[in-house]
């Protein structure tokens, strides 16, 4: 049976800023979230982000909001850095002395396909935390076509797209240093995952003095993350528009605001009255910029038959332009499109995972 949670991600805007190619990483810089952290292992937060799996224990999200004395920025339980654009940024550990093995990843589903034959750069930017007392090159890009899984020896058998060479030791803590590269796609692929793809044997490693007062606790290499980009080579440069929203905050052209109320009855496409309050924020925002037009694209997970998925999607897509409409909202405004459970941001063997599939977008289609 369909749970009736859905996740909506909302892409709007109206100021021109600037032009920038078009980032296949949602949320590359953790800025939408769920709610602001509380504890450290909260990067699921920054949905669709994951790290369950083939990490150990999940990656840490640092945000500037939370109130947390661990997962602050700019100070937390890693040391000191500023946020390199925005108010967040992700943490995982690399490596752990004493747990030689011991590693953390993050993953992403891309927004599309990777196309065969095409060339791709790739980039994101990386801090050594202040408690470290290891710094190492081993940080590195990889995408491919599913999830990867840790081998029995505890660490990914796989050759990873984006790397720093083996002489460049990241021990920079504080500034951010740039890790990019360029590569062509295979075809297909649709995960990214960071994080330490070199054998125990073979990651580089070179002691750095740390600003951590305690002796008694196992030494490790700690990176902050943040600004994660993966863009097509040759792809025109997109037209960068923004709208500050006292409630939806800056929101920019093709970066999804993921909005976390929309409900519906298990298995139909009828509204609960607790998506009202979210709809109508939508409503609000929609009757200020009457002169934009927006494309509702409903998604689910794989629970059922495709041809059942493609059908409760459009439903439920249309099922918010409905919505919209009786509201006041011009109905030459709005189209509908469905994807059923083509489009996955997440995995579809969680739970968590399929929550995140189950979702309503709405982009600006001028």
């Amino acid at each position: 049976m369909k749970k009736f949670l859905l996740a909506g991600v909302l892409m709007l805007g109206v100021e021109t800023l600037a032009f920038s190619q078009k980032n296949l990483v949602p949320n590359g810089s953790f800025e939408n979230t769920a709610a602001t952290p509380k504890n450290v292992a909260q990067f699921f937060l920054a949905q669709p982000w994951s790290s369950t799996a083939p990490s150990p224990e999940p990656a840490d999200l640092f945000h500037k909001q939370s109130r947390s004395l661990d997962v602050a920025a700019p100070h937390n339980y890693m040391g000191m850095q500023e946020p390199r654009t925005g108010e967040a940024y992700a943490g995982i550990a690399v490596i752990r002395k004493g747990k030689i093995d011991y590693r953390e990843f993050m993953q992403v589903y891309l927004s599309e396909p990777l196309r065969k034959g095409e060339l791709y750069d790739a980039e994101f930017y990386v801090s050594l935390s202040d408690f470290s007392e290891i710094a190492t090159n081993g940080l590195s890009m990889y995408v491919s076509h599913k999830v990867p899984l840790l081998a029995q020896n505890g660490y990914l058998m796989i050759r990873p797209q984006i790397s720093k060479p083996e002489s460049e030791i990241i021990a920079e803590k504080q500034d951010w240093v740039k890790v990019s590269g360029q590569f062509k796609a295979q075809g297909g692929e649709t995960v990214l995952t960071i994080g330490n793809f070199l054998s125990p044997s073979k990651t580089p490693k070179q002691k750095v003095k740390s600003a951590r007062k305690e002796t008694d606790r196992e030494a490790f290499a700690y990176y902050y993350i943040d600004d994660i980009k993966l863009t097509r080579v040759g792809d025109k440069p997109e037209e960068l528009v923004a709208k500050r929203s006292t409630y939806f905050g800056e929101i920019r052209a093709k970066e999804p605001i993921r909005l976390s109320n929309i409900f519906f009855r298990p298995d139909e496409a009828v509204l609960l009255p607790t998506s009202f309050n979210e709809l109508d924020k939508l409503y609000e925002f929609l009757s200020e910029n009457k002169e934009m037009a927006i494309q509702i694209n409903g998604h689910t997970d794989i629970t059922s038959n495709p041809e059942y998925n493609q059908t409760l999607s459009e439903n439920r897509a249309k099922a918010v332009k409905t919505y919209l409409i009786r509201k006041g909202i011009d109905e030459r405004k709005i189209k509908t499109q469905g994807y059923g459970d083509t489009r996955p941001v997440a995995t579809n063997e969680t739970e968590e995972g399929k929550q995140q599939n189950r979702r309503v977008e709405f982009e600006v289609l001028n």
